[in-house]
């Protein structure tokens, strides 16, 4: 190879190395975003924008808080590329207690009233829809309560919170159809996995019930701590 060819060789193939260079500092976060992220308080590494959720396509890399599905740290700071606020929520946690962070705009949102219905329309017989709640740091109980919603129909709709072998009363809404819940129960236990039964009694009359169910953590002041719920038996 003569010199003038080996010079265009050596300049084409600089050429293509700075641009994938520039294809990865687009894909990945840069050392002065990540900076730029830590003096806003962002907990963040040199790989933070890759990381995905334990369901995402990167899973050999460190889970994201909280589960959010195929979603990845960049695309928080994305959405965000200034204050970082987003991506606080993401990393960090920042949400408030009883709050959660949207999978799709990476925003705190309130945790939302559990609405549901149990029973058949071809049958009286008795009936439950279980939740499973996972409590955050801090938990020391959970508070459970249940609104019986129109139709007005004679079964009796009721609620329950267990942790391990500990259960809460049951408590069931003395008045179908008006907008008062049951009288609040709880359960003790720390951070983690509880359950809650939401039950409808037997009757002789068909029929399926609405129903509202209240259900958060708390700290031992009574504080809410973060609540997520899942429905894993629907009848």
């Amino acid at each position: 190879m003569n010199k003038t060819k080996y010079i265009l060789y050596l300049k084409t193939g600089l050429i293509a190395v700075a641009a994938s260079l520039v294809v990865v500092a687009s894909a990945w976060a840069t050392p002065e975003i990540m900076a730029a992220a830590a003096a806003k308080g962002v907990k963040a590494t040199s790989c933070t924008s890759c990381h995905t959720s334990a369901n995402g396509t990167k899973s050999n890399l460190k889970p994201v808080l909280g589960s959010l599905p195929a979603k990845t740290y960049r695309d928080a700071w994305l959405a965000d590329k200034t204050g970082f606020t987003k991506l606080k929520n993401v990393v960090n946690g920042t949400c408030a207690g009883g709050q959660t962070v949207n999978p799709t705009t990476f925003l705190c949102e309130a945790q939302k009233p559990n609405a549901g219905s149990v029973g058949s329309a071809s049958t009286g017989a008795a009936a439950t829809d279980g939740y499973t709640v996972t409590c955050g740091a801090g938990t020391a109980n959970l508070y459970v309560r249940v609104k019986d919603l129109a139709p007005v129909l004679s079964p009796a709709i009721s609620i329950q919170a267990k942790k391990g072998t500990k259960s809460s009363a049951l408590s069931a809404d003395p008045i179908d159809g008006d907008t008062s819940y049951s009288k609040p129960v709880s359960v003790v236990g720390t951070a983690g996995a509880f359950t809650v039964n939401v039950n409808k009694s037997a009757s002789t009359a068909k029929g399926i019930e609405n129903y509202a169910a209240d259900i958060y953590c708390r700290n031992a002041t009574g504080a809410k701590t973060s609540t997520k719920t899942v429905l894993t038996q629907n009848h």
